[in-house]
């Protein structure tokens, strides 16, 4: 057990830095009596990098998912909950901790390698992916990419920059993960970090550039406005441990921003030639000139050991002739007098430690180490809908946590199928604590929903974007258009500058109706009271009606009767179809009368706003149902086309078609 430091009170009007006492009776006890325990010797070296050991955490930042408090991170893709970091792309660089985000296997590593290296937190990235026997990701802009980058990225600190023609040094340590396989539709993949990765150092010309866009690729590929690549740097590592390195440069250029991340070589597959997803973890990074390296006394702490229900060892750097002493939340613990700390699994471990070190030429102490147990927050959604009578739906988390499951009837998987009304049981346990979570099966009510423009500030400088839907669990996507764009929400709620794009696209799916709306966007007045939200005048609220279970063969269509001057066209869209090869409805196209000379495009996405497949210019069959040369499952689809007219008008044609096999 911890216990603090007992000794009676002291005469002396100083303060004694290590006896847990207030000897001055200033109300301030130990380390946080900075003004009689203040050390003179610095923690470490200066890093030109933001919170370079990736230890605080801050749930505000746009793109943080996190409901720790604080932004610490409970699931994957949470770099952005990293204080003052972010990830560069589309790539979904993640954030890890000891305490509350240790693993998200099978599709993600299930455990963090040890001990790590300055801290608690850490980040993790993909450096190639191939899970599929043809895989092929989509960029934001309709390209089109078999490889696959994820970077860390941050401004330099108080608006500093490197200076074009000076010599600089990146030190960090990368983590190689233990290998392990998951299940995939083509075959096992193999999940692991390759024994030597080359990475790439780039410099940014202006902070503004950082997010270089809507890309899976590395930045030369994407073209990416601002980034320079520094050089390359190849580490060699043993899994599950860490690798330090150390990297000298010269600057070309003036950079006010850094990334990091896979370089563009060619991934490193299997010997086998079988299906993989390469992983590595990333901390500690100092960045500055390479004179600003010099000795330091404190230096970070490693932690050792996953949960705070596992017995975690705290570990400074010893140093000669050096005393040394612990303290949690500024007050010195007793007995705690080593380079090492050792804490059991009590509740009372909770806390902030730091290690004062005093050497014959001063004293330090390090940067502090949050132990936090974590908040377990629900993984299912309250309530759930049964589209229709005979339907299963799937029960399954809503994010990836590394827990375990027990449900009510026995079973022990990551999800449970479901067929008939009732309330459900699953006991979870994550991060060594457990929990019951109760989910509710209705029937699922028709979707309803509004989707409106609102003002976010008194600059009109932005605007907001929402959704708000009667649906349980809704999957909601947003897309500008008409560039096309994916746009990043929380939960239902887009924020964008104003005149950045003329209109969204609204994708709402509730499990059993899926719909595309689209609002046009208007530049916002300032409101006359800035305290409240005004909305914006045009809102589209709507009910969607209740899909149906289509028979294979059915020909039911929908009706578009857009209108022009006199003329009408008529526009032809089948509500299903059943690509099985019987010469029936084995392709979705659009029909049209003599006043639509053509289709000039058609894309198809799914629920998640995906595109899947795109017919672009000419006259085509149209969709076979298929995705990377695969008939994808059986469900709802949408659509959206431009049509021309013979009056050489474009038309805009959109709506949901139900693939059937």
């Amino acid at each position: 057990m911890l216990a603090f430091l007992l000794v009676g009170p002291s005469v002396s009007a100083q303060e004694n830095c290590s006896n847990a006492i207030d000897d001055d009776g200033d109300g301030l006890v130990d380390l946080n009596d900075t003004a009689d325990c203040n050390c003179s010797l610095p923690a470490s070296t200066t890093s030109l990098l933001p919170n370079p050991s990736l230890e605080r955490f801050d749930g505000g930042q746009t793109g943080c998912a996190s409901v720790q408090p604080g932004g610490l991170p409970d699931g994957t893709n949470q770099a952005n909950c990293l204080t003052d970091w972010q990830r560069a792309s589309l790539g979904t660089t993640d954030a890890w901790n000891a305490f509350t985000f240790t693993g998200a296997g099978p599709d993600f590593p299930t455990t963090l390698p040890q001990p790590l290296p300055s801290g608690s937190g850490v980040a993790g990235f993909w450096v190639g992916i191939r899970d599929e026997i043809d895989h092929t990701f989509y960029n934001g802009d309709g390209t089109t990419t078999r490889q696959y980058r994820e970077y860390l990225a941050a401004c330099l600190t108080d608006g500093q920059r490197m200076e074009a023609g000076k010599d600089y040094r990146l030190t960090f340590s990368l983590g190689f993960m233990e290998p392990q396989t998951s299940p995939g539709e083509d075959g096992p993949i193999s999940i692991a970090s390759p024994d030597s990765v080359e990475l790439a150092v780039y410099g940014i010309r202006r902070c503004e550039q950082l997010y270089f866009g809507p890309f899976y690729s590395c930045p030369e590929t994407a073209g990416a406005e601002g980034y320079e690549l520094i050089g390359t740097v190849t580490v060699a590592g043993t899994a599950g441990r860490w690798t330090s390195v150390s990297y000298d440069f010269t600057t070309a250029s003036a950079y006010e921003a850094f990334a990091i991340g896979g370089s563009c070589a060619a991934d490193r597959g299997r010997p086998d030639g079988g299906l993989y997803r390469n992983y590595y973890f990333i901390d500690d990074l100092i960045l500055n000139t390479t004179d600003a390296f010099t000795p330091v006394v404190a230096g970070p702490v490693q932690v050792d050991g996953l949960t705070v229900c596992d017995d975690i060892t705290l570990t400074g750097r010893p140093q000669p002739d050096a005393s040394y002493q612990w303290y949690r939340d500024g007050i010195a613990l007793a007995g705690a007098t080593t380079y090492t700390l050792a804490l059991g699994s009590q509740p009372e471990v909770d806390g902030t430690y730091t290690l004062r070190i005093t050497t014959p030429a001063g004293c330090a102490v390090t940067d502090p180490v949050v132990v936090q147990r974590p908040i377990v927050s629900d993984l299912f959604a309250d309530t759930l809908g049964l589209c229709f009578s005979g339907d299963t739906i799937i029960v399954k988390p809503r994010r990836q946590t590394g827990a375990t499951f027990q449900w009510s009837d026995g079973s022990t998987g990551t999800s449970l199928a479901v067929a008939s009304p009732g309330t459900y049981r699953v006991t979870v346990t994550e991060a060594c604590i457990t929990h019951v979570e109760t989910i509710t099966v209705a029937s699922q009510a028709p979707l309803t929903y509004t989707l409106e423009q609102l003002p976010v500030d008194c600059t009109v400088d932005s605007l907001a974007v929402r959704v708000r839907t009667n649906a349980h669990r809704p999957s909601i996507s947003f897309r500008s258009f008409p560039e096309e764009a994916r746009l990043t929400h929380r939960d239902g709620l887009v924020t964008l500058p104003t005149g950045s794009t003329p209109a969204i696209l609204a994708f709402i799916d509730n499990g059993c109706t899926l719909v595309l709306d689209t609002l046009w966007l208007t530049s916002p007045a300032v409101p006359t009271d800035c305290t409240e939200e005004v909305p914006e005048e045009v809102v589209t609220e709507e009910e969607a009606p209740q899909e149906d279970e289509k028979g294979e063969d059915e020909e039911v269509q929908d009706e578009v009767v857009p209108t022009i001057g006199e003329e009408m066209p008529r526009i032809y869209a089948p509500n299903a179809f059943s690509p099985n090869g019987d010469g029936r409805n084995d392709h979705f196209t659009l029909y049209y009368n003599s006043v639509v000379v053509g289709v000039t495009q058609l894309l198809i996405y799914d629920r998640w706003g995906e595109l899947v497949w795109q017919q672009t210019s000419g006259e085509d069959a149209g969709w076979d149902g298929t995705f990377r040369g695969k008939v994808l499952s059986g469900g709802v689809y949408i659509y959206a086309a431009k049509v021309l007219l013979n009056n050489g008008a474009q038309q805009s044609v959109s709506g949901s078609v139900t693939l059937v096999n």
